[in-house]
């Protein structure tokens, strides 16, 4: 005779549809079957709600996992965990309830209401001046860590109530006009596709030390040109990016690449923007890109970054095409050992 052990699940709309994606049902079954686990994720709680510290017992026995590490003479630092591995989910079965998992049924009855968009643009322009989403979420991050299971159980997403859709309308119908500027902010699109912190700083307040003085010091020079009407920039680091990791560090593992991205605006309101990254000897050009028009920057930033790391420590000639599509030109400069005064120039001649 076999004996089905099976997990029963029934949550409320507090819990995010969102999270009923089988990589989440998963990770929260491997947490509620395996005791340990849960004395440990509820003592984080218990401890950060209490003592404000962020303090617990390890109770896991038997774990495997694949992590990027720093060797000392006397103990192994973990850096940082890339998978999870043999993970044990101890049940067969999960029936999963919630008020979103609905049977939809078709009616012939009008609509009550409906709402009519006023700007019919499909296009969203993306802007870095808005607050942003104003709901939240609870979901963790958690597709830059890989879970491997041992088995996977069934997944039974229960279908419970029922819902009534109307597609027709009658002259009963009541119309709500909806205001949009086609406006999105970077909040919006999810930071999976955006470097997030991206604020510029004026020129005339930056310091660097390192591989990307250079670059610092030909913006300096750069915005005492007549024509320019100044010169900001910011210094960040690379994103992890999703495939490429090993370039967003240097080549110690550790200490992370970082960026330099400054932004030019001339006399006549044109912008452009100069691009370049910590190399390390390696054969990576800097970017400099040009529109004459309105250019959501974040966004074209993003890409080209999260590019980089991506395609392992070069330049996406698919993004760069993308970008040349939207009437903005990209053009590489090679690195040559010039004098700063003599980069300073090439660069200008470029841009005007």
């Amino acid at each position: 005779m076999r004996i089905l052990l099976y997990v029963r699940c029934k949550v409320s709309y507090e819990y995010e549809q969102k999270l009923l994606k089988s990589d989440k049902i998963n990770h929260l079954a491997w947490l509620l079957t395996n005791t340990n686990a849960l004395k440990m994720f509820n003592k984080i709680g218990q401890n950060m709600w209490q003592l404000r510290e962020l303090k617990f017992d390890f109770l896991l026995e038997n774990f495997n996992i694949k992590a990027r590490v720093e060797k000392k003479p006397n103990y192994t630092k973990i850096l940082e965990i890339l998978a999870l591995k043999k993970k044990k989910i101890n049940v067969e079965e999960i029936n999963i309830y919630h008020p979103s998992l609905e049977e939809t049924q078709g009616s012939n009855q009008a609509k009550i209401r409906k709402y009519v968009n006023k700007n019919s643009n499909p296009n969203r322009e993306i802007t870095s001046e808005g607050d942003g989403a104003t709901k939240s979420s609870e979901e963790i991050e958690t597709s830059l860590i890989e879970h491997e299971y041992e088995r996977l159980p069934q997944i039974n997403k229960k279908k419970k109530g029922l819902r009534i859709t109307r597609k027709a309308e009658d002259e009963n119908t009541k119309k709500y006009v909806l205001e949009d500027d086609s406006l999105r902010t970077t909040a919006d699109v999810g930071g999976e596709e955006l470097v997030r912190g991206l604020e510029f700083t004026s020129i005339d307040k930056v310091e660097e030390k390192g591989e990307l003085a250079e670059f610092v010091e030909v913006l300096k020079l750069l915005e005492k040109r007549d024509n320019i009407k100044k010169v900001n920039i910011i210094i960040g680091k690379l994103p992890e990016g999703k495939r490429g990791k090993k370039f967003a560090r240097l080549s110690d593992g550790v200490t992370r690449r970082k960026y330099a991205i400054g932004q030019v605006t001339m006399m006549d309101g044109g912008e452009c923007s100069l691009i370049d990254v910590e190399r390390e000897n390696r054969a990576l050009s800097m970017l400099i890109l040009k529109a004459d028009g309105k250019v959501n920057w974040n966004n074209i930033y993003s890409k080209l970054l999260i590019g980089l790391v991506d395609v392992s420590g070069k330049w996406s000639n698919e993004i760069i095409k993308s970008i040349e599509m939207k009437e903005i030109m990209v053009y590489r400069k090679k690195h040559i050992n010039k004098s700063i005064d003599g980069i300073e120039k090439q660069l200008y001649k470029s841009l005007i």
